[in-house]
């Protein structure tokens, strides 16, 4: 049985190494905020700037604007309407805590419980209004979603399974999250306002990468691991419908599959695998490579473009056409402290 993992890929002077954190003990959390996860930058859903995680926090660029969020550590969010972000870090205890930048103002603003268990992983609703967390309040860990100020559990049917890793589809309606048990792991697709479990498959075989636009199919791999090959990032992508459960696959079989998404406007899907960024048909047609050596790519919201990890001393963020042209050095270096007259932002 495949044990649900944590996993970041720590990207050190260019080489990309892989560490995995348990989930169980809160303590394994801290130790996994204190580990420099790599950029993976988000294009701001404007499509007039970007983020990306630094080793000085989340660096924000629009326009000629810079803002860091001190300490914002391995996953950030941008909230629909640009004008905010979630992310994770920890508080003036030392416990790993859900807070929300507002890019207008520079606060960050707590939405976690005040207390001295973590939170982890925030995301938000396409309308904004509810951001959904994971969180070691309960043994085993539950889904928390806060809404208007007030922050409730999913309820959920066996209270002794642990939830993880909550992510919104397109337009709302679904939670996708991995749900572990003792016995075997798997990911599932709840309608949000129902709580009813529309899709089930078994998180060994399955990881999510994205939703389609329509919301009717989540982007996954499919683990092509064997006794002798067990590494989970091996394997092929491809799609399932929620519905149905029918599975098509799009590509060949690749080893080292990093990320893949899902563009809402050309119906293309981007993904990163054997270290090269590759465009592809949402029907698995057409598929070509645009860039050697890139990770983490994320499409521009006018699907015309990317953003990437690329390689280099520093690990440097570029942007490239979808047809492979016109690529263009954005962030020579990611790994160094707050540039000089940015704005710091220390969560309290």
């Amino acid at each position: 049985m495949r044990t649900i993992l944590s996993s970041i890929i720590l990207i050190l002077q260019s080489q990309f190494l892989y560490a995995q954190y348990q989930v169980g003990e809160p303590g394994s959390f801290d130790e996994f905020t204190d580990v420099f996860s790599g950029p993976v930058p988000k294009w701001r859903p404007q499509g007039d700037g970007y983020a990306f995680l630094s080793s000085a926090g989340i660096v924000i660029k629009i326009g000629d604007s810079t803002q860091i969020v001190r300490k914002g550590r391995n996953n950030f969010e941008w909230s629909h309407s640009g004008e905010s972000i979630v992310y994770s870090a920890k508080d003036s205890m030392g416990t790993v805590k859900v807070y929300r930048y507002f890019l207008k103002t520079g606060v960050s603003e707590l939405l976690s419980f005040e207390s001295d268990w973590p939170d982890f992983y925030p995301t938000i609703s396409p309308n904004d209004s509810v951001i959904t967390y994971h969180s070691a309040k309960d043994s085993p860990f539950k889904i928390y979603y806060w809404k208007g100020g007030v922050t409730r559990k999913i309820v959920v049917p066996n209270p002794t399974d642990s939830y993880l890793h909550p992510q919104w589809s397109p337009k709302g309606n679904y939670l996708s999250y991995f749900k572990e048990n003792p016995e075997n792991v798997f990911l599932e697709v709840m309608e949000f306002e129902s709580k009813r479990v529309v899709l089930s498959i078994d998180a060994n075989k399955f990881d999510f990468y994205d939703w389609s636009p329509d919301e009717k199919e989540i982007l996954v791999r499919e683990h092509t691991k064997t006794i002798d090959n067990r590494n989970f990032y091996d394997g092929t992508l491809a799609k399932i419908n929620i519905e149905t459960t029918q599975k098509t696959t799009l590509t060949k079989k690749y080893t080292n599959i990093f990320s893949a998404s899902w563009s809402k406007e050309t119906d293309k899907i981007i993904f990163s695998a054997n270290g090269n960024v590759y465009v592809i048909d949402s029907n698995g047609q057409n598929q070509y490579k645009i860039s050697s050596h890139g990770y983490f790519p994320d499409i521009h919201p006018n699907g015309q473009k990317i953003i990437f990890v690329g390689k280099g001393t520093g690990i440097p963020l570029y942007e490239i056409d979808l047809d492979g042209k016109n690529l263009k050095l954005l962030e020579p270096k990611t790994f160094e402290e707050a540039p000089k007259g940015s704005k710091i932002v220390r969560p309290e």
